[in-house]
């Protein structure tokens, strides 16, 4: 299987305006696929329309290489913005409830809770969870049926640090030991750059950049700006110096150096033996929030 699902110019109109916008994007097999964006920028709607709980204005989903929607949808899992369950009834008694609907057999009910952490809540009412447990009760009830895709549109919003770590942690348990891909919704980059293999940024409705957590590590690790008088032949003799083809002249003349330096001292004194003068050396780093805020804003 190529893609778990898929988009073509998929696009939700609410009064002329395009809430989602043409967004074209593919989940591929066993990914956490984090899906970035401000509050407002139409991850929710997208989210709804792959669920079949929006009627989309436009484009195209696929599912599974292209299996009818209906009989998708019962390989997919998922919590949408906040757990919904019976506040007067223990973990245990609300996912049993949960099997009967769907047709499931309810003693898996404590197997299910073992993987999210809530076997020993015993008869507690959910109500009387914390906002992390409920959230991973939510998640729980999500896994009846052993979907193959799980979607999560903001499971860590609002929760305390103990509650994000708990539900962290779940997800990539969930992809790593039990072979689930998720695909997980959030504005909370810090967070998401923890756990995501690969990124979809969503601005004002529109898709900006898909992204994997490689090549977002690739454009955000450190680099070397040096700044002399001669940074043509500078640029050159760099090359040579390091063996390395990852040096670049900016706009201003400064010379951009990618790859690892181990002595920096070695490369000025062999500049300056060249007779070129060194005026300065900076270290320039870009972080995730500060691309993925970059990004967001560029729309």
């Amino acid at each position: 299987m190529e893609y778990i699902f898929q988009t073509e110019d998929l696009t939700k109109r609410y009064s002329k305006v395009n809430v989602v916008d043409s967004v074209s994007l593919r989940v591929r097999p066993g990914e956490i696929y984090g899906f970035v964006g401000k509050n407002g920028a139409g991850k929710t709607t997208f989210i709804r329309m792959i669920l079949g709980l929006t009627r989309k204005t436009g484009g195209i989903i696929s599912y599974f290489d292209g299996i009818q929607a209906h009989m998708a949808r019962k390989r997919i899992g998922s919590l949408v913005e906040s757990p919904s369950f019976y506040p007067n009834m223990s973990a245990k008694e609300n996912v049993e409830i949960f099997c009967r609907m769907i047709g499931e057999n309810p003693k898996k009910s404590g197997e299910i809770l073992e993987t999210v952490g809530l076997a020993d809540t015993g008869k507690k009412r959910a109500g009387k969870f914390s906002l992390g447990m409920k959230q991973r009760l939510g998640i729980a009830l999500s896994l009846v049926g052993d979907p193959e895709l799980l979607i999560l549109d903001e499971p860590i919003n609002g929760l305390d640090p103990t509650g994000i770590a708990e539900v962290r942690k779940l997800i990539i348990s969930l992809n790593k030991e039990h072979g689930k891909t998720v695909f997980i919704s959030s504005h909370l980059i810090s967070e998401l750059e923890k756990v995501a293999t690969r990124y979809g940024i969503i601005a004002k409705g529109r898709l900006v950049e898909e992204i994997t957590s490689a090549e977002l590590d690739e454009k955000c690790r450190s680099k070397t700006l040096m700044i002399t008088d001669s940074p043509e032949k500078a640029a050159e003799l760099i090359k040579k110096l390091l063996d390395s083809q990852d040096i670049e002249l900016n706009s201003e003349g400064g010379i951009i150096i990618g790859t690892r330096i181990d002595n920096i001292g070695k490369i000025t004194n062999e500049l300056f033996n060249s007779g070129i003068t060194v005026n300065s050396i900076s270290s320039t780093e870009s972080t995730v929030e500060a691309y993925f805020i970059e990004k967001m804003e560029g729309e």
